[in-house]
């Protein structure tokens, strides 16, 4: 009978033990708002590139005829990215180069990487309103496709005051062939 009323006594304990650890989690999930910003936009060779930012990440993306095309590799610079200009013009930097393949391709260029006040300070940047960044990247349109550079410019650039010109995209065309 003691042994009983052990048994007894033991199982309610453990009984209420497990009752009370038992938790119920309620997860909730939380509705992020993504906003995805289009920093900029061109028109070469037939193609409508656009440029793109969602929450510090860029993308770019091409269209011909409505239709978007694949791009191959993506871009290695954070948000906002832009098409590099002439300087001082409002054209695009771009130019058709004769690779070491034996194609012709149409090359140009983005920057983004915003750069620091201080650099842009210490550059003495005249106009507050062009954007300044730290990397260049190029974009490649080959017979093959659409394609970005692995090559990457380091250094301060500017859309509209850079000092890129025909000789650079000469190396980013021939960079990755």
């Amino acid at each position: 009978m003691k042994i009983l009323i052990l048994t007894i006594v033991i199982s309610l304990s453990f009984t209420q033990c497990f009752s009370q650890n038992r938790t119920t989690t309620t997860t909730t999930t939380t509705t992020t708002t993504t906003t995805t910003t289009t920093t900029d936009s061109c028109f070469i060779s037939g193609h409508k590139f656009v440029l793109t930012e969602t929450n510090g990440i860029a993308d770019i993306k091409a269209f011909s005829k409505g239709n978007e095309i694949p791009i191959l590799k993506t871009i290695k610079m954070s948000g906002p990215v832009f098409f590099v200009k002439e300087n001082g013009k409002q054209n695009i930097l771009q130019d058709d180069i004769f690779v070491k393949n034996g194609d012709i391709v149409k090359i140009f260029l983005i920057v983004g990487n915003k750069a620091p006040e201080c650099v842009r300070e210490s550059r003495n940047i005249k106009s507050i309103s062009d954007f300044c960044g730290m990397n260049v990247q190029g974009v490649i349109i080959s017979p093959d496709g659409i394609t970005l550079t692995d090559f990457m410019y380091n250094g301060l650039t500017c859309v509209a005051e850079n000092p890129l010109g025909i000789k650079d995209l000469f190396t980013f065309a021939n960079s990755d062939f």
